[in-house]
């Protein structure tokens, strides 16, 4: 391998984005875990928490995955009483994901821990330069054309807490359990 071949691999972007979602998606399961859901499972909870409810095939298309992994993760779900199907409104062929009552109960603490693993992953970086990274992978989407079945997503509002009050929060909640 030349050297002008190996730093194009070291800069290949599939890779970069790759080790970040597993490491990423690690760092959430630590965190979700304590719920008694993965990673997989809250981020689909959270899609319905700010899409409201959505038919499989919307949910697929937010989280970028194939439709009978996101049913398996609707069974999962489903089978612990976190959320429901409901036929839609208008076209009773679709079914609508909905949360249940328990499903509801959890939802807060996974936005937050959610929001608590972003803040983790984004600590250092200044709002010019987020604002640069998630402008330039949105690009990269729309150049491989990652967006074409993704649904536009609903603005997600900010926490109330700071990364700091957050994680001492977190800690101390561990801790109480311990």
């Amino acid at each position: 391998m030349t050297a002008s071949m190996r730093k194009e691999h070291s800069e290949f972007l599939g890779f970069w984005i790759h080790r970040l979602r597993t490491a990423i998606q690690t760092l959430l399961d630590q965190h979700v875990s304590e719920l008694g859901v993965s990673a997989s499972e809250a981020l689909l909870m959270t899609v319905l928490s700010f899409q409201g409810s959505s038919s499989l095939v919307e949910i697929a298309g937010i989280m970028g995955l194939t439709h009978p992994s996101v049913l398996r993760t609707i069974d999962s779900l489903e089978k612990r009483n976190l959320v429901k199907r409901t036929p839609h409104p208008n076209d009773r062929r679709i079914k609508l994901v909905t949360f249940t009552d328990e499903g509801r109960a959890l939802e807060e603490k996974i936005n937050q821990m959610l929001y608590e693993v972003n803040q983790i992953a984004v600590k250092g970086m200044n709002e010019e330069e987020l604002d640069q990274f998630f402008s330039l992978i949105h690009r990269a989407i729309v150049n491989t054309g990652g967006d074409k079945h993704m649904p536009p997503l609903q603005a997600i509002p900010p926490s109330r807490h700071s990364v700091e009050d957050t994680g001492s929060q977190l800690n101390s909640e561990r801790k109480g359990r311990l």
